[in-house]
């Protein structure tokens, strides 16, 4: 299975990230809204902030889908700068929302200084710069964590925290805390997936579980499976019962199916830009090449922190 690895490897550099390069470039350098992926009510917000009309914001926020809770917070947290948050919080009376968003925005700023490198490959600027990041976030998010209305946010966020700090037990616990307020929580079973593989400490046994587990919602199961499957084509694991010859075409068939199921019920939530992300880059490894060309475009080049990461 070596020479397929290795294949993968060649397609990833030579044409996934190119791609994805050069959009980094053109887009995301043009657009100051760019994550908030065209969602009315996170561009709505983040010119409220921008205006310091703090109460429509958090009328706004309140109004909010879990969903498009997790865009809104991502699309400002990695758009504005630490003082916009801080101001937030001393003019507002409701100030577990602006902490919220400045707890998202110390831990995106901790994964930028760290790179998404093995421990050992990260600079020691890196690493510094990403822990220190990590405890004003942790400090920010658990100071709210108990709150009724954002409860189920902060804890799917603690849960990368506790990830990129390699405490595992910590991840388990935030993830049940997370699915206790909402079992279909996307961002809960995909951050799930990534801190169970052994990359972070996890094991085969803690990734059958979680498979295992999965709710009825589709793009939970689309998407926690394509992120083992890309993850595993990545590192040369496999993630399935499945013998190692067939895992080529057990991929395969893997996104034929999604792509015929959600072509059947398409996806109507804003984290459709993950399931097309992945679908992307899982059909560029497997050379479906009509599939690849048909989530690029679906992409409407709005890159998802999975599988993407951030810019």
């Amino acid at each position: 299975m070596g020479w397929l690895f290795a294949i993968v490897a060649v397609i990833f550099v030579l044409f996934v990230k190119p791609r994805y390069e050069r959009y980094k470039e053109q887009k995301t350098l043009e657009d100051p809204d760019y994550y908030a992926f065209g969602l009315p009510s996170a561009i709505a917000t983040k010119r409220a902030v921008e205006n310091k009309q703090y109460a429509k914001a958090e009328q706004l926020i309140a109004e909010l889908n879990s969903d498009d809770l997790t865009q809104t917070i991502d699309c400002l947290s990695l758009s504005m700068n630490e003082q916009i948050f801080l101001d937030w919080i001393q003019a507002s009376q409701q100030k577990q929302i602006p902490k919220l968003f400045l707890g998202v925005h110390y831990n995106h700023q901790a994964w930028r200084a760290r790179g998404h490198s093995y421990a050992e490959d990260v600079s020691y600027e890196g690493a510094l710069g990403f822990f220190e990041y990590q405890d004003q976030s942790v400090e920010q998010l658990l100071e709210i964590e108990n709150d009724p209305r954002y409860g189920e946010e902060i804890c799917c966020r603690l849960m990368r925290n506790y990830m990129g700090m390699s405490q595992l037990p910590k991840v388990h616990e935030y993830f049940d805390k997370t699915i206790e307020r909402n079992r279909d929580n996307l961002w809960a079973y995909v951050r799930y997936a990534e801190a169970v593989q052994p990359k972070w400490g996890g094991n085969q046994t803690l990734i059958n579980r979680l498979l295992d587990a999965l709710p009825e919602r589709k793009l939970i199961v689309y998407c926690t499976k394509l992120k083992l499957l890309v993850d595993g084509l990545n590192e040369e694991k496999n993630y399935f019962s499945v013998p190692e010859e067939d895992i080529k075409a057990r991929a395969s068939s893997t996104v034929m199916k999604i792509d015929k199921e959600i072509s059947a019920n398409p996806i109507q939530s804003i984290h459709r830009y993950m399931l097309y992300g992945y679908m992307a880059i899982a059909s560029s490894m497997l050379d479906l090449d009509l599939y690849f060309e048909k989530y690029e475009k679906k992409m409407n080049n709005y890159y998802a922190l999975y599988p993407y990461g951030i810019q």
